[in-house]
């Protein structure tokens, strides 16, 4: 027999049960529903440039839209008839999650270009997280040019020394996932806050340092090397053999920004380009400020900085599109 002592007991445990289910389910709808969340961008491995995004995917992530197209570029679909330009380069062209379809530079140019010639102007945005020059000519090299007009290559003075490794990554590291998570709340915690709940217990308890989850950067950057990034002659010999137009876009790194200069590899990068006159856009000299990068982050461009990004490369594309 249930004594009513015991009967109140079992009530307040089944509201707490029930509490918890709600707030659980109600977590979950909102993450999925709200933010994004087991949508994310799925990744594949490749033997030609390491890895890149799966093709034809439509994401809806943290509130921006995301598409891929069957070339897994980070644009609409190729269309045939279009006057094409290529836009290659690693996160900062590609925008990543933070960054919606309709903000990204290579959308902006689309618009802009296209009204500028009264045609439809295509920019393509092949990229992905911590590519370098020798992934874009790899892929150049696997898929073509598609009858681009002209080719702009966006890099950062890392990608001086950023070779292709080929360690696996796609499907090891949370930030190159293959396949969707279960449960939104799952997601929330093993790819944004497992690394921090752990460094704060090793912090605690141990002296010992947490490495956390494997980065694209940790696994795609080689030793620095002497000679440049093979990649940068290579798209540039691609350029030639087709008749196309190439063009370097710098973007100064925010540790150049305060000392208001270009480092020993973004050098590499310049004098590479005036050796075999090849037009080179320099940003740090374009007016480049703090609200160009996001916040509290050292490369990755803001809303702002890919419009003001998009406004430099129509200054540079106008006269191309033009001949």
């Amino acid at each position: 027999m249930i004594t009513p002592a015991r009967r109140r007991i079992l009530r307040r445990c089944g509201l707490v049960i029930a509490i918890i289910l709600v707030l659980g389910l109600s977590g979950e709808l909102i993450l999925r529903y709200v933010f994004g969340f087991c949508d994310a961008v799925l990744m594949q491995a490749d033997p030609d440039y390491e890895y890149i995004a799966q093709p034809n995917q439509n994401r809806f992530r943290f509130r921006n839209r995301i598409i891929y197209n069957s070339f897994s570029m980070r644009s609409e679909e190729v269309r045939p008839t279009a006057h094409k330009i290529l836009l290659l380069g690693d996160s900062v062209v590609n925008g990543g999650h933070l960054t919606s379809h309709e903000q990204l530079a290579s959308t902006l140019l689309s618009k802009r270009l296209s009204l500028l010639t009264g045609g439809d102007v295509q920019v393509l945005n092949i990229s992905a997280g911590s590519w370098g020059p020798d992934n874009c000519a790899a892929y150049l090299r696997k898929h073509g040019t598609f009858d681009a007009e002209a080719i702009v290559l966006v890099v950062s003075s890392h990608d001086a020394q950023d070779v292709m490794t080929f360690s696996p990554i796609v499907g090891i590291s949370t930030s190159c996932p293959d396949r969707q998570y279960k449960l939104a709340c799952w997601e929330l915690y093993d790819r944004y806050l497992k690394t921090n709940v752990r460094l704060f217990l090793q912090r605690v308890f141990s002296r010992k340092k947490t490495t956390g989850d494997i980065s694209y950067r940790e696994l795609h950057i080689n030793e620095a090397r002497s000679e440049l990034n093979p990649g940068f002659s290579r798209i540039a010999q691609i350029a030639r053999d087709k008749n196309i137009p190439f063009m370097i876009y710098l973007h100064a790194e925010r540790s150049e920004l305060q000392t208001g200069q270009y480092n020993s590899q973004g050098q590499q990068i310049i004098r590479f380009a005036e050796q075999y006159q090849i037009p080179i856009c320099k940003n740090l000299e374009l007016g480049l400020n703090d609200k160009w990068y996001l916040h509290d982050d050292f490369i990755h461009l803001s809303h702002f900085g890919q419009q003001k990004m998009a406004d430099i490369l129509f200054d540079m594309l106008r006269v191309e599109i033009h001949q």
